[in-house]
């Protein structure tokens, strides 16, 4: 994801950025009292609904390790069949 900030523009960062993780969405962080509360797109993201992250960069990398565990979780129940 590319911010203003990430980007090298001057520019003031926004207030509001939507989280995807594989092209899907995953949630939405809102700017809150200076960090970025996470507001999950979907239920599969449900366990971060609320975490507050430093900026953007770090919500996403939480939704995408997220997303792999979940992963991981059942590619090893079908692997146990």
């Amino acid at each position: 994801m590319e911010t203003p900030a990430s980007s090298g523009d001057s520019t003031a960062m926004s207030d509001a950025y939507l989280i995807e993780v594989r092209s899907s969405p995953a949630g939405l962080v809102v700017r809150d009292r200076g960090r970025f509360r996470f507001f999950a797109a979907s239920e599969e993201f449900a366990l971060l609904e609320g975490s507050r992250f430093a900026n953007p960069q770090e919500a996403e990398r939480a939704a995408i390790r997220h997303a792999d565990a979940r992963a991981d979780k059942t590619a090893s129940k079908t692997s146990i069949r």
